[in-house]
């Protein structure tokens, strides 16, 4: 599977207050569905979860589970993959 180049990210707000002061929910498809990944294993009998850490507002810095939006056109497994592919951006 060949990976796909990652895109320049665009400089967002800085601060957790500006970001949630520009949101605008009405720049949004709706309805608004988001998918969220729990990929689990077992090493060693140990259970281990993948969590990445946020690269943007909101939350910035704080763990989660891979996840987003899905878009107009995909469907919840395609955003699914997508989010996995993505990595650690949101």
């Amino acid at each position: 599977m060949r990976r796909k180049e990652k895109t320049p990210k665009k400089k967002g707000p800085t601060t957790e207050k500006a970001f949630l002061d520009a949101y605008d929910p009405a720049a949004y498809d709706r309805p608004s569905v988001a998918v969220d990944v729990a990929l689990l294993s077992v090493v060693e009998g140990s259970l281990f979860t993948l969590l990445l850490q946020r690269a943007d507002h909101p939350f910035k810095g704080k763990w989660s589970l891979p996840g987003g939006f899905v878009q107009t056109g995909d469907n919840v497994l395609m955003a699914e993959r997508l989010s996995l592919d993505r990595g650690p951006q949101s």
